[in-house]
């Protein structure tokens, strides 16, 4: 009997593991696998971890974590996911707390991010399991998957080669082809270790309804448009995660991201909220409360919901100055980055100059100043301080020429950019990198060309720059 019981035992052992080893072919494959794989590196390495992000598109729209490496030092890393709910947070933070060393713990929190399917205001079943099912399947089988799986009657999260059980002979012979998520690295004006976010610019409907950040909260809390208590089963799960959070060495901050949507509809339901968690003893910060001192405008949302890459920028820099003011978190910078924004950051003040005075390249685009700084070896950063609100920028082309050797066709370099613009330190800046083989420049010009008409700017022009 007990030979049997071996036996047993032993086979759905080897079934677990070679389920487990499977299971990579079987997922569906998404950003968050290369923000897993980031995140791995980073707990692997022996180095100083600050803040940990945690929440839906909303968080990882919105905490830019090289801001807050500027401001206090040490890594922060942002493991949002889309349409994450509360208890894939709570897995989540209970499955890396030991391991992960993070200080502060920062859990974005929106209404709604529980799955009830027969109440109002929350993720539908259907819709939240896939995205629930992406953050599970970049986690290995544990105690905790299989825990927080029976809890939320999600069994289809413990294995995706169980959950496409249909699928077996397609992706173990078929012709699917495993091919990583690919996780442009390059494009760093976006993404920064789980951070993502885009610049495009919002459409009339957003822009119109964006009028709404321009109401004092108040004004704007008496006129919220949906009203009713909170939700029971958030507060017992937001509980639940203040307890694991409480028994280890970090901290717990909630926050609420601005949003359009929220600022128009859900302001009393946050009042609620904050007053819940002032009952549990948790700090909670509802940024919409604090749209002016942040200054965000309808232009710094793609959306109605989240934010472009220079919203995050004013709402990381209001959020690291104000846990550098409530938290003790005392870390070394380093100058060690891949991203644009870190490198605009610990570059800005030495960058060299080439235009230190406003310049008009035609009557409705004006640049302030021209700066350059290299970045890696023959790579170099351009960067045209522009100035904030100016919506005619995105009508227009820029384009940097320069000439090596001599003045002729064949030593002639064209380089087109989209003005892909950043905030910076509270400034707009349009940036361009450029790969100068020769940095002994004879001549250098920078114009612009309008989208809809090609009509060509004025051209600014350096003699004789050498980088």
């Amino acid at each position: 009997m007990n030979k049997f019981i071996l036996k047993v035992v032993l086979f759905l052992g080897l079934v677990i593991i070679s389920i487990n080893l499977i299971d990579q072919r079987f997922a569906n494959y998404d950003k968050f696998n290369a923000v897993v794989n980031d995140f791995n590196t980073l707990v692997k390495n022996d180095i100083d971890k600050s803040v940990l992000f945690i929440g839906s598109s909303k968080s990882f729209c919105s905490f830019n974590p090289a801001v807050f490496d500027y401001h206090l030092g040490g890594k922060s890393f942002n493991l949002s996911s889309g349409a994450q709910t509360l208890e894939t947070s709570k897995f989540l933070i209970e499955e890396n707390i030991s391991d992960s060393d993070f200080k502060l713990i920062v859990l974005n929190f929106s209404r709604g991010l529980v799955v009830l399917p027969n109440a109002k205001d929350t993720l539908k079943h259907e819709r939240s399991v896939f995205f629930q099912n992406v953050v599970y399947d970049n986690h290995k089988l544990s105690i905790n998957k299989i825990k927080s799986s029976l809890d939320k009657d999600l069994l289809s999260t413990l294995s995706p080669t169980y959950r496409n059980h249909s699928k077996w002979d397609s992706v173990m012979f078929g012709d699917k082809q495993n091919v990583p998520f690919l996780y442009n690295k390059l494009d760093f004006t976006f993404s920064n270790r789980g951070f993502t976010t885009s610049n495009i610019l919002p459409n009339k409907n957003v822009l119109a309804k964006g009028q709404i950040l321009e109401s004092p909260y108040n004004e704007a809390l008496i006129n919220s448009k949906q009203k009713g208590g909170v939700n029971a089963a958030e507060i017992n799960i937001l509980a639940s995660i203040n307890d694991i959070i409480k028994n280890s060495s970090s901290q717990l901050l909630v926050t609420t991201s601005p949003s359009i949507r929220d600022y128009s509809h859900n302001l009393d339901y946050y009042e609620k909220f904050e007053t819940k968690m002032d009952s549990l003893g948790i700090n909670y910060l509802n940024l919409n409360k604090h749209v002016p001192e942040i200054q965000l405008k309808p232009y710094d949302f793609y959306d109605l919901n989240h934010l472009t890459y220079n919203g995050s920028i004013k709402v990381s820099e209001y959020l690291s100055k104000y846990i550098k003011k409530n938290y003790k978190l005392n870390f070394s910078k380093s100058k060690v980055c891949d991203n644009i924004t870190c490198h605009l950051y610990n570059n800005l003040e030495s960058a060299k100059s080439i235009l230190n005075f406003p310049f008009d390249f035609n009557e409705e685009l004006r640049i302030n100043q021209i700066k350059y700084f290299n970045e890696l070896k023959d790579q170099y950063v351009i960067i045209l301080e522009g100035e904030e609100g100016f919506k005619s920028y995105d009508d227009y082309i820029g384009y940097v020429r320069y000439y090596n050797t001599s003045l002729d066709n064949e030593n002639k370099v064209v380089e087109s950019f989209q003005l892909r613009n950043v905030n910076v330190l509270n400034k707009k800046f349009f940036i361009n990198r450029i790969i100068i083989p020769n940095p002994n420049i004879l001549k250098f010009d920078v114009f612009f060309i309008r989208k809809k008409d090609k009509k060509v700017s004025k051209t600014f022009t350096i003699e004789h720059l050498n980088l």
